[in-house]
């Protein structure tokens, strides 16, 4: 008999009406995210890699925008949303992934996949 799958790791994504210079994003719920982040970088410095300087900030990426574009109409229908609540999902393992900037935008390369519970 084979070992019983994870438990599905569960979360809810909620928006903030906040622009970045060149982002829209909405954030995640902060735990279990940074429990996740904190493992990962103490498995990370036993490889002997530096830890992450910058504080962690779960989120979710919607859009990237290149270049000065004028940004209010998409300010304003963000602002003119009935709710930030936008569900939520479930999930039993994160992908790695290796991020290479190319001329046409970042080209994203699956390395491994990883389950959400020990």
């Amino acid at each position: 008999m084979g070992s019983p799958s994870p438990p599905a790791w569960q979360t809810a994504l909620y928006g903030e009406r906040r622009f970045d210079e060149a982002f829209l994003y909405i954030e995640l719920p902060p735990q279990p995210c940074k429990t996740l982040a904190s493992e990962t970088g103490g498995a990370l410095e036993l490889l002997g890699l530096p830890a992450e300087g910058r504080p962690f900030r779960p989120h979710l990426t919607l859009a990237r925008i290149r270049g000065r574009v004028p940004l209010e109409a998409l300010r304003e229908a963000v602002a003119a949303l009935p709710s930030l609540d936008f569900g939520g999902f479930s999930a039993g393992c994160f992908f790695l992934y290796h991020s290479r900037p190319g001329p046409a935008g970042s080209v994203y390369t699956k390395l491994a996949e990883f389950p959400l519970s020990k």
